[in-house]
């Protein structure tokens, strides 16, 4: 694979709180967005050993500013072997995507990780697991087997064999016991 081309999608926060400020100089968010119709076009492709970017748009920055050339060192000098994607970690199932096409493009190996929760985590780490190609693909680490409470009990995703398995159903695959999930923390309506 020497080149990928992807949709960079626009969002709009519907909603947007801004929280404590992280020891690293970024805030925290509690935040609900809707992606857009429209997108921008990217393109990554294999270089000798460098980041190059251009851009139809004279506006853009193309240097070390950019925030594609801030991943590339990122992913390129920080860990350039094996990529590890903690989905909450790093912000979201759209945040792991990105950063599980840049690893991609750049032949950089790649587990996956639930950092906690439930099979409501294990099933988004394992779906986005899969997705990656098995040469890329060093593994995906469930967690749902050290909780005590399973909110879908026999079902979602679960080790067979030494293998994380989801199941061939819409959306995650199944759906979790609402009785086991306690109260509601917050509820919004229109």
């Amino acid at each position: 694979m020497d080149s990928i081309i992807l949709k960079s999608h626009a969002k709009v926060n519907i909603g947007l709180q801004v929280l404590d400020q992280r020891e690293d100089g970024y805030h925290n968010i509690h935040t609900i967005f809707q992606e857009l119709a429209f997108h921008d076009t990217v393109t990554f492709s294999k270089t000798d050993d460098a980041c190059e970017l251009s851009s139809n748009d004279e506006n853009l920055p193309t240097d070390a500013s950019n925030t594609c050339a801030k991943a590339y060192v990122a992913v390129k000098v920080h860990c350039p072997d094996v990529a590890g994607i903690k989905i909450n970690r790093v912000g979201g199932l759209t945040k792991a995507k990105r950063i599980r096409d840049v690893a991609i493009a750049h032949g950089i190996q790649i587990y996956v990780m639930a950092t906690g929760g439930s099979v409501l985590a294990d099933a988004e780490a394992a779906s986005l697991a899969q997705t990656i190609p098995d040469e890329f693909r060093l593994g995906c680490w469930a967690c749902q087997d050290m909780l005590t409470v399973d909110v879908a009990p026999g079902r979602g995703p679960r080790s067979q064999y030494g293998e994380l398995r989801i199941p061939d159903l819409p959306g995650l695959g199944f759906s979790p016991d609402e009785s086991l999930l306690g109260k509601p923390v917050a509820v919004y309506a229109a």
